[in-house]
């Protein structure tokens, strides 16, 4: 069953350990001149299976939505749509 998880408030999605065995590709970025200083980007993340990555934190409001597969099983494939601080980095490790 494919999921969709949004959040209003910053959104912190993490891993308890390393096996980086994803795949991130970005689809697009784009500025938002409706709000100043922000802009989207939504980028594409496959896993393989029983893979994990580090613990993470994203700082932007986020959107993601299971595209294939299980998050914790088997092979998974999910869309995330960020909106956040232009330039700003997608992903923060968490040490």
């Amino acid at each position: 069953m494919k999921k969709l998880i949004l959040s209003a408030f910053i959104f912190t999605f993490g891993f308890a350990t390393a096996t980086h065995a994803q795949q991130v590709n970005t689809l697009f970025t784009k500025q938002l001149p409706e709000a100043p200083g922000k802009e989207i980007e939504v980028i594409t993340v496959s896993y393989a299976p029983g893979a994990v990555d580090a613990i993470h934190r994203h700082d932007a409001h986020a959107v993601v939505y299971v595209l294939d597969g299980e998050v914790e099983t088997k092979p998974a494939k999910f869309v995330v749509f960020f909106i956040k601080n232009e330039g700003a980095p997608i992903l923060t490790p968490i040490h």
